[in-house]
C-alpha cells in the first residue's frame, strides 16, 4: 500500500507544473480515482483519473508513456497531438492518444463554462500519467 501511495504522490507532483490556465493561471484538477497493477500485462498498470478544466484553461504541451482514452463528461475540450488535427469532442464523445507522441494541445473550448474528462490510461510502472515537454 506505501508503494502504490508513493507514486500516485509522485505522479500528482508531475502533473502540478504541467496544467497552467490560460484566464486564472490555476492548475487544472486531475484526480486519480485508480491506479492498478494489471495482472495479465506485467510491467503494467492501468490508471483512471478525471481531469476538470476550468473555464478557458490550458494544458501545457506534454507526452504520455503509455496509451490515453479520454472521454468528455462535461463541456467541450479541443485537443492535437503532434502530426494530427486539431479537433474539438463534446459530451459523450471520445479519443484515443498514441503513447509518446507529444499532446501539443489540450484546452477547455469555453470560456465560460468548465469541462471534464474521465480519462483511462495503460502505463508502465514508475511511469507518471504526463510528463512536460522541453520548452
Amino acid at each position: 500500500m506505501p508503494r502504490l501511495v508513493n507514486r500516485l504522490v509522485s505522479g500528482l507532483l508531475v502533473l502540478l507544473p504541467l496544467f497552467v490556465a490560460a484566464h486564472e493561471e490555476q492548475p487544472r484538477q486531475v484526480r486519480i480515482l485508480l491506479d492498478q497493477p494489471l495482472v495479465d500485462a506485467p510491467g503494467k498498470r492501468g490508471v483512471l483519473h478525471t481531469v476538470d478544466f476550468a473555464p478557458g484553461q490550458v494544458a501545457a504541451p506534454h507526452v504520455h508513456a503509455g496509451s490515453v482514452v479520454a472521454y468528455v463528461l462535461a463541456g467541450a475540450v479541443v485537443t492535437q497531438q503532434a502530426g494530427g488535427p486539431l479537433q474539438t469532442f463534446q459530451v459523450g464523445e471520445s479519443w484515443y492518444e498514441t503513447p509518446g507522441v507529444p499532446h501539443m494541445q489540450a484546452r477547455n473550448a469555453s470560456a465560460s463554462a468548465p469541462a471534464t474528462l474521465l480519462v483511462w490510461q495503460l502505463l508502465p510502472d514508475g511511469e507518471p500519467v504526463a510528463r512536460p515537454l522541453a520548452q
